[in-house]
């Protein structure tokens, strides 16, 4: 059917008829929200809402005679609308992006906190400390505390006696080492050696080592990096790098430094460590320390 204009809009407005009996009240089928949410008519004539009161379903009006016809219409219902059980709202039921994270509890929640997917559901992240880095594990993230930047300085020891001393605590994972002489000197003219050490001590073997100081005094040696020195009392001072080639604990070494005043002190060589390097020895081939110390940087 066509329609001039829009088209008419329907809805339900239900009636209840009345006959009166001289009374002043009448009961309706439905509570209307207000008097005027309902027409009243008595033997033809709309009443205005003054006269009449409301009450629920009590609609209170004076002076109808008996045997009166009164019609009410509700123009409107009062639905009561029903409460979704928990649970059983779907998601196809929610709106895309309706959901924000006033909505969102996984207890214990505080700023900072992170929400992540873990085996079967979503869970929480505790914020991490200031400085934290957020790291991944083998499945979930993880809150790990930063490696300091730069080298790492070590306790510096004394060479002034003794034959050996040892730089230890030296962590897992080092990759980098610079071993400081601060003029060394020692009391005999056979050498120095440096050897690397693992939590299993230090190893005595397998070194490819090469030193040589200026004049062509070629020395090689398969127990330590040897320093060549000829001279006693040499206030020692330079730089050995070690560097870690890969995660098979294979490690070259390099040191060049002033010896004696008279001539320099090259070392060169290779070793290949059991497991993660811990610690440093350095010695006397023979005699002892006499002066001087060794220090570490790490990183």
């Amino acid at each position: 059917m066509g329609y001039i204009g829009n088209e008419p809009t329907t809805g339900h407005f239900p009636v209840d008829n009345f006959t009166s009996s001289g009374g002043s009240t009448y009961t309706l089928s439905k509570a209307p929200a207000t008097a005027s949410a309902i027409e009243v008519s008595v033997q033809g004539v709309m009443q205005s809402t003054t006269a009449y009161t409301v009450s629920g379903t009590t609609l209170t009006m004076a002076g109808v005679t008996t045997g009166v016809k009164i019609f009410v219409r509700h123009l409107g219902e009062t639905l009561v609308l029903p409460t979704p059980a928990d649970g059983s709202v779907t998601t196809a039921k929610l709106g895309t992006n309706s959901v924000d994270g006033t909505k969102i509890a996984m207890g214990s929640d505080a700023r900072g906190d992170i929400l992540y997917h873990g085996a079967t559901d979503y869970a929480r992240l505790a914020k991490g400390t200031s400085g934290q880095l957020l790291t991944m594990g083998a499945n979930d993230p993880a809150w790990a505390t930063a490696a300091a930047a730069g080298f790492t300085r070590g306790t510096e020891q004394a060479t002034t006696s003794g034959t050996y001393v040892t730089h230890g605590s030296i962590p897992a994972g080092t990759s980098l080492i610079h071993l400081l002489f601060n003029k060394v000197s020692q009391s005999t003219t056979v050498g120095m050696n440096v050897q690397l050490g693992d939590a299993g001590g230090i190893e005595a073997t397998g070194y490819l080592s090469t030193s040589d100081r200026t004049g062509n005094n070629l020395a090689t040696s398969t127990t330590a990096f040897l320093f060549e020195m000829a001279y006693a009392d040499v206030a020692l001072g330079g730089v050995m790098t070690l560097a870690r080639v890969n995660a098979s604990h294979d490690w070259v070494v390099s040191f060049l430094g002033r010896g004696r005043a008279a001539f320099n002190i090259y070392v060169g060589g290779s070793k290949t460590l059991s497991a993660e390097l811990t610690q440093i020895k350095v010695s006397v081939v023979s005699g002892a320390f006499d002066a001087g110390s060794t220090q570490i940087l790490y990183m």
